[in-house]
């Protein structure tokens, strides 16, 4: 047992660090962060949290109007109007798509050669109001997964149009007089 060392459990005294970064032992200072508040920032949340109702009814066909009508001067509500809108424009498009393909079933009585050409522009009509259809459900559960987080995030392939003006996001600053 008297070979073995004794360790010292005592505490040791802190070693005086140099504040030359070139001295051994040197240890740079760690910097304290504080998260900043960005009113900008909060702004755009408040926005999204009171309006986030009329943002997801937005997107049901033809009640884009409702985000309008209820907050004309949120930037969140506004966006998600135009994204509704655009929305609603792809189901008027969808059902003028459904007219084309089954409105002309006169024309087979009256010509009854046109009748190939009707079963063939059916079975077109078909599948692309199908296959429209199911993307109308996706964009319009998308749009309101996206305005219930509050994202102001496009809606894939058509989200990048705009059809209603956009406003600045509020600021805090008072607008100017007239």
């Amino acid at each position: 047992m008297a070979d073995q060392e004794e360790y010292d459990l005592s505490p040791q005294e802190p070693t005086p660090q140099s504040k030359d970064p070139r001295a051994p032992g040197f240890v740079p200072p760690k910097p304290i962060v504080e998260k900043a508040v960005d009113p900008e920032l909060e702004a755009k949340r408040e926005d999204a949290e009171t309006n986030r109702a009329s943002a997801m009814l937005a997107y049901l066909p033809g009640l884009f109007i409702v985000p309008l009508i209820f907050a004309p001067r949120s930037a969140f509500a506004r966006f998600h109007a135009n994204q509704g809108l655009l929305v609603f424009c792809y189901f008027i498009f969808m059902a003028l798509v459904w007219l084309v393909c089954w409105a002309p079933w006169w024309l087979v009585d009256w010509f009854p050669a046109v009748a190939t050409l009707m079963y063939i522009l059916e079975i077109a009509g078909c599948f692309a109001i199908t296959f429209s259809g199911i993307g109308l459900i996706a964009l319009v559960v998308i749009g309101v997964i996206f305005a219930s987080n509050g994202e102001v995030r496009p809606l894939p392939v058509i989200g990048t149009l705009s059809l209603i003006k956009p406003i600045d996001p509020p600021t805090g600053a008072d607008p100017p007089a007239a």
